[in-house]
């Protein structure tokens, strides 16, 4: 079976048209026309349409239903202008807020480390002793944080990536596929051990750690299998797409409950450690609690914009299959009723 590319270039031969008189008509660039007949590109159904009007042929000439399924599959997820700029936007915003969130706890470190070497002014007696305590606390806190900044490190490497890909117009579902699957395949890795660390080094009950691993490895991993067959495999079953918003929204609802537990103990200037209620003056306390409560406002952000990224993603897909396997279906009627009228 010929391809679309050389049905397309036959066409256009025969019409006796150029390139770029064809590119012209459909307000591309000629490289454009030239990589559609290479089968390097597929036009959308939108503008393959008008090339068949253009060109004096029908569709079902210039492509079978195969070519169409290319057409989705080797195509940027998101063609459409707005839709492509609000992608770019969402990666650009990614690794925006990711940098905000490594500076921040560059920024915060070396405040905890000069206020626990005493490079304020000294203070005397019980005063230095409960400073000496909350800057070890903090300084605890701070270290605990090195995970999730591995973590915002991975973050802006792959979204970078993605970004350069999304201006290239070069983000086809495999691509974007790779991406999501490395990214949750990374969290689900990143998630698990700092649970795993938690669990050993902070004494923390059995039940608790369990549960807490359970919510970090389960709907990553999950997001992660749906994800590959979605994008990369090409699964047509709605199941898949469904998976992914579902997996997504329930790690946003639990950051989020995650980020709120932390705010009301901020607010209610609790203690998140019985050593430090009974050593601690409140003020340090506020301090102390101040701090996780921005880390995890900053991490929420960046977690949101990344799952609100990848769902744009896959509706998108979906959607743009959706319309591809009406197309087909409707070209296999208009072909049947063709031969019908033919035979009669």
């Amino acid at each position: 079976m010929i391809e679309f590319g050389e049905q397309l270039r036959r066409a256009r031969e025969e019409k006796g048209m150029t390139q770029q008189t064809l590119a012209e008509q459909l307000f591309v660039t000629r490289p454009t026309v030239s990589r559609w007949e290479r089968g390097e590109r597929y036009p959308d159904l939108m503008t393959t349409k008008r090339i068949s009007e253009i060109l004096d042929v029908s569709l079902d000439d210039l492509l079978s239903g195969k070519d169409i399924s290319l057409e989705a599959e080797r195509n940027p997820v998101v063609e459409n202008k707005l839709a492509h700029n609000i992608v770019i936007a969402l990666h650009a915003f990614v690794i925006f807020a990711c940098l905000i969130v490594v500076v921040y706890n560059i920024i915060n470190y070396f405040v905890i480390y000069i206020h626990g070497y005493g490079y304020e002014t000294p203070l005397a007696g019980g005063q230095a002793q409960i400073r000496g305590h909350v800057s070890t606390i903090m300084m605890n806190a701070n270290t605990g944080q090195i995970m999730p900044i591995i973590k915002i490190i991975m973050q802006i490497m792959v979204f970078s990536f993605g970004l350069d890909q999304a201006i290239k117009g070069k983000l086809s579902p495999k691509m974007t596929g790779g991406i999501i699957v490395l990214y949750l395949a990374f969290a689900t890795l990143i998630d698990t051990a700092q649970s795993i660390t938690a669990w050993i080094t902070q004494k923390v009950g059995t039940g608790f750690a369990l549960l807490d691993l359970s919510s970090a490895l389960i709907p990553t991993a999950v997001g992660t299998v749906f994800a590959f067959l979605f994008f990369i495999r090409g699964s047509k079953k709605i199941i898949a797409p469904i998976t992914i918003i579902l997996v997504l929204v329930l790690k946003a609802a639990l950051n989020l409950d995650y980020t709120l537990f932390w705010i009301g103990y901020m607010m209610r200037k609790r203690t998140v450690d019985y050593y430090v209620e009974e050593h601690i003056m409140p003020g340090g306390v506020f301090e102390v609690m101040s701090t996780f409560t921005v880390n995890n406002v900053l991490k929420l952000i960046v977690e949101v914009a990344i799952y609100g990224l990848i769902i744009f993603q896959t509706i998108a897909l979906w959607i743009k299959r959706k319309k591809l396997e009406e197309a087909i279906m409707k070209n296999a009627e208009a072909e049947v009723k063709l031969k019908e009228a033919t035979t009669k």
